[in-house]
């Protein structure tokens, strides 16, 4: 709605009134603005719309850098174990235990617990122990990623099993 018969009458200009408190502003706006500000608001809208369309945070599985990546592949093969109750495929395996070896804490809490799940024991590996101590754990895990045809809970009945802390967040 034109505020004035001179805004009618240019053409080009569009009036917008506002009342501020006891103040009343009159601002002209030429079409042009107007029409470029509503250009450059879709555009940033379908900027928007186009960057979720990214890369899934699920992509790489045990070998992705994205920890969030990780979690997923560890959830993915303690599903596969709970409908299956079959020894995981040689890659899952390599790929647990590698994630033993994480930087991120809860990569390696969900890790363990994965195994500890599968194997009945967690080999004395403790997610927040130092890395020294948890190379060595490692260590013990190494035979039971590589092995061909072992059950899931070979060597494990010797092992000591301690349950790890929540990690703290």
């Amino acid at each position: 709605m034109h505020c004035s018969k001179a805004c009618v009458d240019v053409g080009r200009s569009r009036c917008y009134q506002r009342r501020l408190s006891c103040v009343s502003v009159r601002i002209s706006v030429p079409i042009r603005t107007i029409r470029a500000l509503r250009s450059a608001a879709a555009m940033v809208g379908v900027a928007g719309a186009l960057a979720c369309c990214g890369p899934s945070t699920r992509a790489g599985g045990f070998d992705a850098a994205n920890p969030s990546a990780r979690l997923d592949a560890i959830d993915d093969a303690i599903r596969q174990w709970r409908a299956s109750q079959t020894l995981p495929p040689l890659a899952t395996r390599q790929g647990l235990v590698e994630s033993l070896r994480s930087d991120d804490d809860l990569v390696r809490f969900d890790a363990i617990g994965a195994l500890r799940e599968m194997t009945g024991s967690d080999r004395g590996y403790v997610y927040s122990d130092q890395p020294a101590l948890r190379r060595l754990a490692i260590e013990r895990w190494v035979p039971w990623a590589s092995a061909a045809g072992e059950s899931p809970t070979a060597g494990a009945a010797s092992e000591q099993t301690s349950h790890p802390q929540e990690p703290s967040r």
